[in-house]
C-alpha cells in the first residue's frame, strides 16, 4: 500500500482519502475511511524524502472515521516534516462521495467565526472618542494666536 504525500491512498483499486493530523520525525497520526491492521507496513512518498516505510501502531475511531498511529522505521528529517506541512492545505477538500456537512463542521471547527463587538462595547468606545474629542476641541479654545 503506498501513500503519497499522505493524502490518497489506493486500495484495491480505489481511492480514499487519508488526512495527516500529527506530523513528527518518528511518525505520524493520520485519519482514513481505509482499514488497516496494526503491525502491518506501508510505504509512504513524502516531499523531499521519496519512499519511506512505515508500520502501523495505533488504531483509534474518531467522530470524522478512523485514525492510525504510523511509526516510521527510520527517523525522517525536520526539512521533510517542514515540506509536508508547506505542502498541506489548510483542511481537506471533500471527495465526490463525502457529505458536505462533514467537511463544513471541520472547517468550522478549524476556522470559528470571529465574535462581533457587543454594541455595549460599541458605544463605550464611542462615548470615550466623543469625550476625547470634545476635550480637545474645548483645549483648542483657550488657545490664543497672536500675530
Amino acid at each position: 500500500m503506498t501513500l503519497d504525500q499522505g493524502l490518497d491512498e489506493i486500495e484495491q483499486r480505489r481511492t480514499t482519502r487519508v488526512l495527516i493530523i500529527d506530523l513528527s520525525t518518528t511518525g505520524m497520526r493520520i485519519q482514513t475511511s481505509a482499514s488497516f491492521q496494526i503491525g502491518e507496513n506501508i510505504e509512504l512518498v513524502l516531499p523531499e524524502a521519496g519512499p519511506i516505510t512505515a508500520t502501523i501502531v495505533r488504531e483509534a475511531y474518531s467522530d470524522f472515521g478512523y485514525e492510525f498511529g504510523v511509526a516510521f522505521d527510520e527517523p525522517i528529517g525536520a526539512a521533510v516534516v517542514s515540506a509536508v506541512q508547506l505542502a498541506a492545505p489548510a483542511f481537506a477538500p471533500p471527495t465526490p462521495d463525502d457529505s458536505k456537512d462533514h467537511w463544513v463542521h471541520e472547517a468550522q471547527a478549524k476556522y470559528p467565526d470571529v465574535q462581533p463587538i457587543s454594541n455595549l462595547i460599541l458605544v463605550i468606545l464611542l462615548t470615550i472618542a466623543v469625550l476625547v474629542l470634545g476635550g480637545l476641541l474645548y483645549g483648542i479654545g483657550f488657545l490664543t494666536f497672536s500675530e
